[in-house]
């Protein structure tokens, strides 16, 4: 029960509090001993229960650190796997945008060069002296496509 009061603090609250039961049992164990103290007994047990408080908490305060260090490393690991995946996602949006922009290159070159044809055609046809019929076999063929 008291185990898991303490686990709701911070790793350092109780290694801080077990320090402070070491110096109070230290503390009551060396008043037991001095030759006017009216109850030795009883100072001598509260210093050896605050020895056993100190050791309990400690030993919380050592498994707290230990869980909390655990939980670091995992947020730690996450962290690196999420920039590590943002880098990735970074490198293909790269490429896309590369590839992209290649592709958008070759499309206004085509274009140009189709709009050139259409100008080269048309200034042909304004050539032509007779305007009856302005189609001839060969244009029949640039349409389907042929030289």
């Amino acid at each position: 029960m008291i185990a898991t009061l303490l686990s709701f603090l911070p790793a350092w609250a109780p290694t801080f509090g077990a320090g402070g039961m070491a110096l109070l049992g230290v503390g009551l164990l060396g008043y037991s001993l001095l030759p006017l103290v009216r109850l030795p007994r009883l100072a001598a047990a509260g210093g050896i229960v605050c020895l056993a408080a100190a050791s309990y908490l400690a030993g919380i305060g050592s498994a707290q650190s230990v869980c909390e260090a655990a939980d670091l490393r995992r947020q730690l690991e996450s962290a690196l796997r999420d920039a590590e995946f943002a880098r990735l996602e970074r490198d293909i949006a790269n490429r896309a945008y590369a590839d992209a922009t290649r592709r958008a290159e070759i499309l206004d070159e085509t274009l140009q060069a189709n709009q050139n044809r259409i100008d080269d055609y048309e200034a042909e046809l304004a050539k032509r002296p007779d305007r009856r019929c302005d189609l001839t076999p060969d244009d029949l063929r640039g349409v389907r496509g042929g030289p």
